[in-house]
């Protein structure tokens, strides 16, 4: 492992993090870094390719080895920038102080159970304190950023991030060979970078990936045109569906669009067409469960946390657990292995990433630290074991597969730990202390799984393999690009946000999921909320249904619906891209009928280029608009 990669990372991580946090928050319109491929790092790459040809002229080229450690540095840096952690960490920690004002009676719902040490801002005093009021409204407090009044706070909170970053880095290292080796999962998110950075240079010479390419580079260079041309043409790539559909039961359903994405169509197109249609299928199918419960005039609730109805969120819930439990028991024989090796009584893997003995007992502390920390902020003990709990290894591990197998480009969820808990208790005998500390954790964790890390470990490794990299040489690579990203993310953001105003910026992260919870969670300390035992049905009706499909996909290979395309069909990635997703699968199933495997494969490159296209384009632009300051087109990544 050369140096030189390293000092390229750090320079390209570096891009990255400012490209992603202009882009996302002074833009607001291109979310280039919360995908679990952020196109921010293909487009880099392609970059990094081109002067790696004049490189090549003076004998000192980049390797495939040195492009793929860049990679994963930028990778990580892309997603810590973004949904990741800075998009919500700030502004969650401050928003509640911005927002507290008479109407809501936050400060005294909430300020006497924060801990001085867990926020910038002093929780014994008053609404809008001016080191917040600078963050949201763009000036400096005493004519400077106060770095030394974020810095114990957010070192804190990075104490706990870490915690739980190194326990999806065991989680990954600890089931790797499972999916990798044993049931050969595609890891479809790390097709294009393999592509690119192949020795045979033979992806950018490909005239079937610059059609692909052309088509996305067309249509959004025209619609950039139109912004500044009123009167010339635009493709409009975004279509809600219920402006055409009035009265009930339509007017219930919470969302409906039509997203034109042509980088997802690419993704999916290189999925099995078995779960292309199970992931469209279902979407329709608790659509239509939402049409019937209303038509039949059964009462109903939109899920605060999924863009469905609360009764099909249940039910995916449902899915979920029992999903989650289905991967761990097939891995069952690999993971006694890891058991035995973690007690001494078997021998180790030398090339894994790390040791099994390392990664099994570094999750196990790393889950009673997070407890104990969280204990020390102001949350039950036993309540801070559930919460992180299902959120490492029910809900976690469910959006890995969705990458690693299903090639879900936005992870998502539909559910948090406390939705689970609601079912059998009411959440306002959680109590003031804890109903106050949980908002921090959903915000930051357990809810939006949108630029999760654990998926870049898993892409990582696999990465890795497919180029024959030694896997002790990933433990140090990530070792030194997840710090990094925190610190020069950090730096970037409040700089930014200072400077600009978060009023002024991305609404999601600074007038929405950095309030949510506080909204959510203020009914239950003033009032006594009844639980949602009514929904119990459902949530197992949802749970046995996904053992109904297991139990169908396990003995008949006929089988034509998966379980991972039903426990999906609420999240937001689902939601987004049901198009594109029928699209790949229509466009897919033509082919193969057609010529088989054969035609697929010749295909390929063409359906790599609208990935390629599109992901470039999207980092064009934010350039552009950076330089230029003018306004550029929407892209299908909401």
């Amino acid at each position: 492992m050369r140096i030189r990669s390293i000092l390229i990372g750090f320079i390209c991580a570096s891009f990255v993090s400012f490209i992603v946090t202009w882009a996302e928050l002074v833009t607001a319109q291109i979310q280039i870094g919360f995908l679990q491929l952020p196109p921010v790092v293909v487009a880099v790459l392609f970059f990094l390719l081109i002067i790696n040809r004049f490189l090549s002229r003076l004998n000192k080229p980049l390797s495939t080895h040195e492009l793929a450690i860049i990679f994963i540095m930028m990778l990580v840096s892309a997603m810590i920038s973004s949904r990741g952690l800075m998009e919500d960490l700030p502004s969650t920690l401050t928003g509640i102080n911005y927002y507290a004002n008479e109407v809501n009676k936050w400060k005294k719902l909430f300020f006497p159970y924060i801990k001085q040490w867990l926020v910038p801002w002093d929780p014994s005093g008053p609404e809008r304190q001016l080191i917040v009021k600078g963050y949201y409204e763009g000036f400096y407090p005493n004519g400077t950023i106060p770095w030394l009044k974020w810095l114990l706070p957010l070192a804190r909170w990075y104490i706990l991030i870490l915690l739980v970053f190194f326990s999806f880095f065991c989680l990954a290292v600890i089931l790797r060979k499972q999916w990798a080796e044993a049931e050969k999962l595609p890891f479809p998110l790390t097709q294009l970078p393999l592509e690119m950075m192949s020795e045979e240079n033979s992806f950018l010479s490909n005239k079937l990936m610059w059609l692909g390419f052309a088509i996305p580079a067309f249509i959004y260079s025209l619609n950039t045109l139109q912004k500044a041309f009123p009167y010339l043409p635009s493709i409009n790539l975004n279509i809600n569906l219920k402006q055409f559909l009035s009265g009930r039961p339509w007017d219930n359903i919470e969302y409906l669009y039509i997203y034109i994405s042509f980088a997802t169509i690419g993704f999916f197109y290189l999925l099995p067409t078995q779960l292309l249609f199970s992931f469209w299928f279902f979407y329709f199918l608790f659509r239509l469960q939402e049409i019937i419960a209303v038509s039949f005039g059964v009462e109903t609730t939109i899920a605060p946390h999924a863009g469905a109805q609360l009764f099909v969120a249940y039910e995916t819930a449902g899915g979920f657990f029992i999903l989650a439990g289905y991967l761990f028991y097939i891995s069952l024989p690999h993971l006694k292995k890891v058991f035995r090796s973690a007690i001494g009584k078997e021998k180790d893997d030398p090339e894994e990433v790390i040791p099994y003995k390392v990664a099994f007992w570094g999750l196990i502390s790393a889950i009673i630290l997070i407890g104990i920390w969280c204990n020390k902020a102001g949350m039950a003990l036993w309540l801070a074991f559930f919460e992180f709990i299902i959120y490492l290894l029910v809900e976690s591990i469910v959006v890995a597969r969705s990458t690693a197998e299903g090639g879900m480009i936005m992870t998502e969820g539909c559910f948090t730990p406390i939705d689970i808990y609601s079912l059998f208790a009411s959440p306002s005998s959680l109590g003031k202390q804890n109903l106050t500390i949980l908002p921090f954790m959903d915000s930051l964790f357990t809810r939006d799984l949108r630029g999760i890390l654990i998926t870049a470990f898993f892409d990582g490794f696999k990465i890795g393999d497919s180029i024959k990299m030694k896997r002790r040489n990933l433990a140090l690579i990530f070792g030194i690009a997840v710090p990094f990203a925190i610190i020069v993310a950090t730096l970037f953001h409040l700089l930014i946000v200072y400077k600009k105003g978060g009023l002024n910026l991305y609404w999601f992260s600074f007038q929405g999921d950095n309030l949510r919870y506080f909204i959510e969670n203020a009914p239950f300390i003033e009032n006594k909320i009844p639980s949602n035992a009514g929904y119990i049905p459902f949530f197992l009706g949802g749970a046995l249904f996904t053992t109904f499909l297991i139990f169908m996909r396990s003995r008949f290979w006929w089988w034509p619906f998966h379980p991972l395309g039903f426990a999906l069909s609420t999240s937001w990635g689902v939601i987004v891209f049901w198009f594109p997703i029928f699209v790949a699968w229509l466009i897919k199933s033509i082919i193969l009928k057609a010529g088989g495997m054969r035609l697929f494969a010749r295909t390929r490159p063409f359906f790599l280029g609208l990935i390629f296209g599109e992901f470039t384009m999207a980092v064009l632009l934010t350039l552009y608009t950076c330089i230029s300051n003018n306004p550029i087109p929407f892209f299908p990544w909401p």
